[in-house]
Formats: C-alpha cells, structure tokens, sequence
C-alpha cells in the first residue's frame, strides 16, 4: 500500500502536475490593442489596432498595459509585436531607443529589448524574452512598448505573449545591389605590424570547473595561442583579492553579486594566478590587468603591480576598475563617481612611479551619462575603456536580431562616433567586446559575420590610432552562454567550439604575426555606413598574402585583387566559413574543421553569407 501510494505521488509530481501547469499556462492574457486598454502618455495614439508614438528628444513616451501575473507560472515566454519605425532620430545613450519592456508589479525586475537594428519604413518583427524566476512572486507583469527620447514616429501592431518559441521566416533586411563586386587594391609598400592587443580574449573561470592550473585549459591554450588575455577578467575584477587569489566584498557593498561572492568565499575559491602567470610566460602572452579600486587601497595596488611585474607578466595596460559606473560595481573605496576619479587620480601616479610606460586606464558607460561626461573634464589617465556590444535579448531570430548582426561594422561605429564626441582622440581600450544576449539567438552563423564584421572596424579604427586594445568577451566557460567562443564539457572533458569561436580561430590564423597593409575594399553599401562585403590582406611571416572577407550578403560575390597595380589572376586556396541554416545553432568538436577549402586560378568568388580567409599563390 506505502508503495503504491509512493508511485502515485511521484506520478503526480512528474506527469500530472507540469501538465496542468501547462494547461493553467496556456490561457495567456490577451494583448492586442481592441482587446485591452493599454495606459498611454502623451505623444500614444490609437488608430486602427495600430499604436503610434510620436517620439519626442526629451521625453520618454510609453504605453503599458498590466496583466495578473499567475498565468505565466515561471515558465520562460515571448512577447512578440511587430514595429515600423517613420524617420527616427536615435538619441544619444544606447537605451535611448524605441522599446519593448516588461517589468514587474510596475517597476521591479525589468527586461527592455532596445530596437536600433530594423530599417526604417517597413514593418518587422521583435521579440523580448522573459521569465518570472522561482524566487519572485509578482502581482502583476506590466508589458510596455516606448520610444525613450528619440525624435521620429514608431508605430506598434499585433503585441501577443507565447509560450511556444516561433519560428520566424528569414526576411534579407536590406535592398541587394545588382551584380555586386568587392575591390581591393594592395600597395605592398604600405602596411604595419599587427597589434596583437586587437586579437585580445576576456577570461575568468569563476563558474567552471577549470581553471589555469588544469591541463585541458593549458593544452587549449597552447592549441589556440591567443596573443592576448585580460586577468582577472571584468566583474569578477572588482571583487577579487589579489594577496589570497580569491574573494572579498567591499564594505559597504548593495549590490546585487552578495550572493555568488558569499558562496565562492565560503568555498575558499581560486582564480589561479600562478597557473596563468606560467601559462603567460610559457605561449607568450600579454595581459590586460584589471585592478579592484573598490576595495584595494593605492598602496595595495602597487605592490600589487609590482607583484605582477616580478611574476614575469608582459603588461601594457592596467585598467582601474571594471564598469565601476554602474551600481552593481561600485562600493566601498568608490560610491560615486568622484570618488573614483580622487582615487584613481593618485593610483594611476603611483603606479606610474613603479612602471613609467604603464598605461593606466578608466571606465565609462558609453552612454554620455553623468559619469561619462566628469570623466571627460578629466586629464590624468591614458587610455578610456568601453564595452561595446550588440544586445540580443531573445532566443527567436527576429528581424531586429538579423539586422542587427547584418549591420556589426555600422552600429560599432556609431559606438565609436558616440564616445568620440566626448572624448575626442582619447586612446581607447576594448577589454570587452561582442555579442550579449540569449544563446540560440546569437549563436547562429549570422553572430560569426556581425564578429568578423565587428573586428574589421576595430582594426580601421586601430589604424587611425584610436583603438589600442580589444579582448572579445568570452573566451571559454562550462555553461551554454550566448557569449562564448569555447565550452567546455565537464562530461566528456573536451572543448568544443562555438560560431563565434570558429571566426576567432580564423582571425588568429590570418593576422597573428603579420604585416597588416592599408589598402581597404570598396563594395555596394547595404545602407549609409553599411559595407556589403569588407576585405583586408596581409603578408605572414614566411611571405604569404592572406585575404580576410566578410561576405554579408544572401548572394556569392565576386572578390577583384589587384596587387602594387596588376590585376590578380593567380592560383589561390579559399577557406570559406558558411551555413545554409542561418538562423540554427551549432557548436563544433575543437578538432574539427569547419571551414570548408576549395582552390582556384583566376577570378575569386567569396560564398554568400560567408567569412573567408584566401591564400594567394604568387
């Protein structure tokens, strides 16, 4: 009887219940306009089921409509709705943008998907991911779409929740130029070294595993050869306790990572310095050091600095702090911003007395927020740091999403032109940089071309002297992240390789140790800004010239060299990396090859959709 009351329980709870869950979960709340009152502002008007915002430079306009919160019984959903965008002026911070929002009990653990990918003047689909988590019992989910202080009009139709993750159809988001052909046009006299800063990782292994003093990371490493690593990484950074290699919290601290400090505090964990300073030596690899301003004193982090030097680390750059800026990274030495500047005013001159070419570093937000505009009046630091990235905050692989990764080198460089027009010629670091968001919408082989696509403007604007350092976020963890190049699999103890680790893989291969030349291609714009394929040559060591091309377009293109004036016409191996599904997911064992590799005589065509590496044969 006790076991057959047993199995009925364990009955219940494994097939019963998420049944009925899912039965009381699928009678989501309606959202359409003729349905729903949605609570408007001024500038929202309701015509015809479509919602028009009237976008305004200093106003945030929205309309939100709330909803019980119960139906959504924690389980992950979408909220889905189609948008038009009418002349829209962006304005100046990344989250003045138009909006889908959703937010809890009013105001309470919020998610904002910020549009800023879709083309004008046709109608698009964008999705927010959500989930209320275990620990959160809200009243009420309150859905918002907004346009915060952008000028133009938005219009919104069609707004519906979902449980189901839909499949999209794949729509090109731009007008094809005909017959299109991308020139490059190589001056062998005019190159310079690469800077392997450019070629930068950022690593931590807080949540893995693994670590530096484990030989799967070390044989990976030795494999991958990455010139470049930023230690201890961002986040972390500002918690670490250099003396101990682990954890301490700032006091005072608010700040929302309390809980995963206690716990990796009480478990005595390591980041494992003397296995990276080994591992720096042995593969010949510089770092970017991050310093924790928020607790180490200047005194502390000097001898810190000299700690490091003695340890045989090749140090270009020291960053003092990580994204202090924000609330969760601010505390104890730093509440506010001129707290930081006083305290990193006299570190940056001391570390300096211990290592006159150091150069010392500070953070910004990238918004041209209060913090950003006083670190700017400013003038004891060398460098700047920003973290650009392109924000995908849904699994579906929307219009927004496609666009977005379709348009990296643009929206990089409307980055770059924003922090330009604060801080001018600055010299800038990118200890982080790449694509946030969740996995299976930004680990498609559309995210290999909008990184490729990225690391093309680094390198133009490297060249212009502005870009001193970039460490693409993140080398390698455990878990499924939307950011990772390299997983590891504690199963069966191997790397694998994402999308995004492959396109890293093959920059390393193309300008690792070579001479980068000047000549940059000239192909159709997809719009203002917008190259449709970008090509850049170099010549390695033992005198080969290699082509990097980024083909964005849906269609193969023709690639015309012409080298000190002649046109090209020789033998040539091309390494194309490409998929037919472009909006599926895949990862990679670390020894496969998932190039694939034809050879030639005469014209090049780079396959559509396609990172290419080309051999020339002189």
């Amino acid at each position: 009887m006790r076991c057959s009351l047993l199995f009925y329980i364990l009955f219940l709870i494994a097939v019963v219940m998420p049944v009925m869950n899912q039965i009381f979960a699928d009678a989501l709340p309606e959202l359409s306009f003729d349905q729903v009152e949605w609570r408007n502002s001024e500038g929202v008007r309701l015509v015809d089921d479509v919602l028009s915002i009237d976008g305004h430079a200093d106003h945030y306009r929205r309309a939100v409509v709330s909803v019980p919160a119960k139906a959504f019984v924690h389980q992950t959903f979408f909220y889905i709705v189609q948008i038009k965008l009418d002349d829209i002026a962006f304005g100046t911070a990344r989250y003045m943008r138009p909006k889908l929002k959703i937010y809890q009990d009013g105001k309470k653990h919020y998610q904002a998907r910020n549009i800023q990918g879709i083309i004008p003047g046709s109608w698009r689909t964008v999705s927010l991911e959500y989930r209320v988590k275990p620990d959160q019992h809200p009243a009420t989910l309150d859905f918002e779409l907004g346009v915060e202080s952008c000028q133009g009009k938005v219009l919104f139709r069609r707004p519906q929740v979902v449980f189901n993750k839909p499949q999209l159809p794949f729509i090109y988001p731009f007008e094809k130029p005909e017959k299109p052909v991308c020139r490059l046009s190589i001056d062998t006299n005019k190159s310079m070294p690469m800077n392997h800063q450019l070629l930068g990782v950022n690593q931590q292994f807080v949540w893995c595993p693994v670590g530096y003093e484990d030989a799967v990371i070390g044989d990976f490493l030795a494999k991958l050869r990455p010139p470049h690593l930023r230690f201890p990484a961002g986040t972390v950074a500002n918690f670490y306790d250099w003396k101990t290699d682990g954890f301490a919290i700032p006091e005072p601290y608010h700040g929302r990572h309390n809980r995963w400090l206690v716990q990796r505090i009480a478990d005595q964990y390591r980041l494992g310095f003397e296995g990276y300073s080994r591992l720096c030596r042995q593969l010949d690899i510089s770092s970017q050091l991050t310093f924790n301003v928020m607790t180490d004193s200047v005194a502390s982090s000097v001898a810190r600095l000299q700690n490091r030097l003695d340890a045989g680390l090749k140090i270009a750059h020291v960053e003092m702090g990580n994204e202090n800026c924000y609330p969760d990274q601010n505390g104890g030495l730093i509440p506010d911003v001129q707290s930081y500047i006083a305290h990193t005013r006299q570190l940056s001159a001391a570390l300096k007395q211990i290592s006159p070419d150091i150069s010392t570093a500070v953070n910004i937000s990238g918004n041209l927020n209060e913090w950003d505009r006083a670190i700017a009046q400013a003038d004891y630091y060398d460098a700047v740091v920003m973290h650009p990235y392109l924000q995908v905050h849904s699994s579906i692989v929307d219009d927004e999403t496609v666009s977005l990764m379709l348009g990296a080198y643009a929206h990089f460089n409307d980055e770059i032109a924003r922090y330009q027009s604060l801080f001018g010629s600055k010299p800038l670091l990118l200890s982080e940089w790449g694509i946030d968001g969740k996995p299976a919408g930004s680990d498609t082989v559309l995210a290999g071309l909008a990184i490729a696509d990225m690391f093309m403007a680094i390198l133009e604007h490297a060249e212009k002297g502005l870009v001193k350092e970039g460490c693409l976020h993140l080398l390698i963890s455990s878990h499924k992240d939307a950011s990772l190049l390299f997983r590891y699999d504690p199963k069966s103890k191997q790397v694998i390789q994402s999308r995004r680790g492959v396109i890293y893989r093959m920059m390393l291969d193309t300008f690792r140790d070579s001479q980068v030349f000047a000549a940059q291609s000239d192909s159709p714009l997809l719009r203002p800004g917008l190259p449709s394929v970008l090509a850049r040559a170099v010549r390695k060591k033992d005198g080969k010239l290699l082509v990097f091309a980024v083909n964005k377009l849906d269609v193969a293109c023709p690639l015309e060299l012409r080298i000190d004036g002649e046109q090209f016409a020789g033998g040539y191996t091309l390494h194309s990396y490409t998929e037919t599904d472009t909006v599926g997911e895949a990862w990679y064992p670390l020894v496969t090859k998932a190039t694939e590799s034809l050879s030639g005589l005469g014209p090049i065509v780079v396959p559509p959709f396609s990172v290419n590496v080309i051999v020339l044969n002189q």
